[in-house]
């Protein structure tokens, strides 16, 4: 931080004053460099950003000065740093987007601590007003939450300190007008949405898709579902809003893993007739990981003639997606899932082959697709979560590892417990595990009392525990099913907090040995 950030403050600091003390008039810049030993005209600088940013007012003439031009408790520390122009930054490192040790990515040793700082005085100062500095209620960062561990990622992942940071940004000073309408100010947010169109299409290696902006993933696949004939064909794992979708879905069957059997889907298009015929095979499985073969499918399905949707909500940004690659007519992704807002999801589909028909009706939104105003704010944060997804992807290395001392730490407590899935190709953060004997619930307790959080199932599902239909189609007892909790890990966890985690899983089971 520099010397604008500290004069800003100051300058801020002492307008609260002015006006808490019911003085009507503005405040002359030079009274409070005098008043506070600050250079006049480095301080007359930094008030025109401020200014600018329509943080503070002017009035010229006698009696002139300024004011403030929001009320206190609006105006966080973040904002101000934004304001002029400033930033935290590590000295040395050159943070996510490259190296300190060499030019091939390689970090030095202190390298994740000083972000960690970064990280900790970013969320101070976003979470800091000037009505919180001038009554000097600064709060305590890290009291009961500092501790907590978020391991329920694959139900929504945590916002990415990027977005977090240009979102706050934006929704202060930035892009907020309707995308349909014809004046300068829509035209902005119209020319938004379409560049981050065309990022998502370069970000997912997607070139000749086209893209769909949808409120979530569920709709995105509901839209595809919602055009493509009365026969489809769907992996018995598919997440419930393909499943409810489907029209009298006929069920690919899954191994003891939960990877399909390729044969299945074979004999089935044959008896079926494959022209016009949907397949909807998930790429990556919301509650045990597991990764399905998708290019094998959109090989096997071109031979009869059907188009290929896979849902991608949960690959992305856990493993490498290229769309070409895939090959699939349909592929769907949602902001939640890779540290963007809730609100916002894409539809990719290959118009050359496919065609869409609207599922929602009024306006010619989405060129004509998909009616309603789009999320702006929401798209925009999907956008930044895209740029941020090789960043992401690079942490996933250090994410298996710590998976792996977590399902290690749990074999070793119990010979009868059950990862699910771990004899095929996983996503690196997700393990979905049983405890004998202990119902899904007490240890979902069990971790919150001890500040971890945990999934149970699909998050889709909460306040509705209905049995895991994933774990029925890989053939699991009934009480492994009960017993079964995920634990899904965020990219920036470490070591020390996959101890933990190991940890309390083994206490929970140690007490429940003991008690029994």
């Amino acid at each position: 931080m520099t010397t604008r950030l500290r004069y800003a403050v100051m300058f801020m600091v002492s307008l609260v004053q002015q006006e808490n003390q019911g003085v009507a008039r503005p405040k002359r810049a030079s009274v409070i460099a005098d008043k506070q030993s600050l250079s006049e005209g480095y301080l007359e600088r930094v008030v025109m950003y401020l200014k600018n940013k329509g943080l503070v007012k002017s009035r010229k003439g006698p009696g002139g000065g300024y004011s403030l031009g929001m009320p206190p408790e609006r105006i966080t520390l973040d904002q101000l740093l934004y304001s002029v122009g400033d930033k935290v930054k590590m000295v040395r490192c050159q943070g996510d987007d490259g190296g300190c040790v060499s030019a091939a990515g390689e970090k030095c040793n202190s390298h994740y601590l000083w972000e960690g700082i970064e990280r900790y005085m970013m969320h101070y100062l976003s979470n800091t007003t000037l009505l919180d500095v001038f009554n000097n209620t600064l709060k305590e960062f890290g009291g009961s939450d500092r501790h907590r561990i978020y391991a329920d990622n694959n139900s929504t992942a945590e916002i990415c300190p990027k977005v977090r940071h240009k979102i706050g940004n934006a929704l202060l000073f930035g892009n907020f007008y309707n995308p349909s309408a014809v004046y300068s100010l829509g035209q902005k947010s119209r020319k938004l949405l379409e560049d981050v169109r065309r990022l998502v299409i370069e970000v997912l290696d997607a070139k000749g898709y086209d893209v769909i902006f949808t409120s979530s993933g569920t709709e995105a696949n509901n839209l595809v579902f919602n055009r493509c004939g009365h026969r489809h064909i769907i992996s018995a794992i598919e997440h419930p809003s393909v499943i409810n979708s489907a029209t009298n879905p006929h069920f690919i069957p899954v191994d003891s893993n939960g990877v399909i059997s390729l044969t299945a889907l074979e004999s089935m298009l044959k008896d079926l007739g494959g022209e016009g015929a949907l397949v909807s095979v998930m790429l990556a499985n919301n509650e045990i990981g597991v990764i399905q073969p998708v290019r094998e499918v959109v090989s096997i399905a071109r031979k009869y003639g059907a188009v290929v949707h896979t849902d991608a909500v949960q690959a992305c940004g856990k493993i490498p997606l290229s769309v070409l690659d895939l090959g699939a007519d349909f592929v769907t992704i949602s902001s939640h899932k890779i540290g963007g807002m809730p609100g916002a999801g894409a539809l990719l589909y290959n118009s050359n082959r496919v065609g869409i028909v609207p599922m929602l009706h009024g306006g010619m939104q989405e060129n004509g697709l998909r009616a309603g105003t789009e999320n702006v704010h929401a798209i925009y944060s999907m956008a930044v979560a895209l740029e941020n997804l090789s960043c992401r992807l690079k942490k996933m290395a250090d994410v298996l590892s710590a998976r792996d001392l977590i399902e290690s730490r749990i074999r070793e407590a119990s010979a009868t417990s059950i990862i699910f899935g771990s004899g095929a190709v996983r996503l690196p953060n997700t393990t979905c595990v049983s405890m004998p004997g202990v119902s899904s619930e007490t240890q979902l307790i069990g971790f919150d009392s001890r500040g971890i959080a945990v999934g149970i199932g699909s998050a889709c599902s909460s306040g509705k525990r209905d049995k895991s239909h994933v774990l029925s189609a890989i053939g699991a007892e009934e009480e492994h099913i009960k017993s079964a909790i995920r634990i899904s890990l965020g990219p920036d966890v470490d070591i020390e907090q996959a101890s933990r985690i190991a940890d309390c899983w083994c206490g929970i089971y140690s007490s429940f040995i003991s008690l029994n």
